[in-house]
C-alpha cells in the first residue's frame, strides 16, 4: 500500500498538502491523516495530525507548528 496524498495550491506562496499516514507508512507513529501548509517550495508552515480509529472515526487531533 502507497500513502495517499494530495496537494491543493492555494496562491503562489502557499499550498495545502492532505496525505494518509497509515501502516508502514506512519512513521513509527499511530494511524493519522496529516494536514500541511507549505511554501510551494515544501517548507512546512503548519502540520495538523488527525488520528483515527480502525472505523475512521476521530480519537485524537493535534497539531505541529514549526519554528522559524
Amino acid at each position: 500500500m502507497e500513502p495517499y496524498i494530495k496537494q491543493y495550491q492555494i496562491d503562489d506562496t502557499y499550498k495545502a498538502v492532505i496525505r494518509r499516514d497509515f501502516n508502514d507508512f506512519s512513521h513509527g507513529d499511530a494511524n493519522h491523516w496529516n494536514l500541511e501548509i507549505q511554501t510551494v517550495k515544501g517548507n512546512q508552515r503548519y502540520d495538523l495530525h488527525i488520528y483515527v480509529d480502525n472505523a475512521g472515526n476521530i480519537i485524537e487531533v493535534s497539531e505541529y507548528i514549526p519554528k522559524k
